[in-house]
């Protein structure tokens, strides 16, 4: 069983201007959540349930943190999380674990975190994750599928992180991304004609592996965009 990762190790890849909450004690008591919350999870499986739960505790004591009052995070149509006006926001989870990251809009763009265990992306699915650059990148390393699930994680980053600009599905082949082992970057460097090139460009990440554990993080500079 995996050691928790550490919330410091979150907390330093993110802006300063980011509150961010990570929990490894899951849930197990609906009544914690506010009515339109428990409304959402009441259709779930068990085990999706208790996610949702818990990524749920996270976002709203980071928005607590963040000064906002008596904070719920309802869901939206296509089941995305809904930030109270002027917040950007993401959630994540994984296993027993759980984070979330929120900020003012009118300091950060757009927010996205993903956690992952460090476990070797499934060959199978390489082609479906991978451009054919990156594809190519992989063919020249050591750990291929290791670097592979990075990849997976990251992009998850980068789609919750652009989500609330262009608010429709964006395919794991839909942009592609260059990392740099040395300085734990990352950024896209090509993407499909039909994602707006200003927002996208701009996308800046960052990620760890430590112990077991894959976080990687996406934000967009504080400007408007236009999908």
């Amino acid at each position: 069983m995996l050691a928790p990762p550490s919330p410091d190790d979150l907390i330093s890849l993110l802006p300063t201007q980011a509150h961010t909450v990570l929990s490894v004690q899951p849930p197990t008591d609906t009544s914690r959540l506010p009515a339109a919350e428990q409304a959402a999870a009441e259709s779930m499986q068990p085990v999706r349930r208790r996610e949702f739960m818990h990524g749920r505790i996270c976002a709203r004591a980071a928005l607590t943190a963040l000064g906002v009052a008596d904070p719920v995070i309802p869901v939206g149509a296509d089941r995305e999380p809904v930030w109270p006006d002027g917040v950007v926001g993401s959630i994540s989870h994984c296993d027993a674990v759980a984070a979330a990251v929120v900020a003012r809009r009118e300091d950060i763009g757009g927010l996205g975190i993903d956690l992952e265990s460090n476990e070797p992306l499934d060959r199978q699915t390489l082609a479906l994750v991978c451009r054919e650059t990156e594809l190519s990148w992989l063919a020249h390393a050591d750990d291929e599928l290791h670097l592979a699930k990075l990849i997976f994680s990251a992009k998850e980053s980068i789609y919750k992180c652009i989500w609330p600009v262009i608010r429709h599905f964006v395919d794991f082949q839909d942009i592609g991304i260059q990392i740099d082992t040395e300085t734990q970057r990352f950024v896209a460097v090509d993407w499909d004609d039909d994602l707006p090139a200003p927002l996208i460009g701009s996308i800046r990440g960052r990620y760890r592996v430590r112990d077991g554990w894959i976080m990687t993080t996406s934000c967009l500079s504080p400007i408007r965009i236009d999908p």
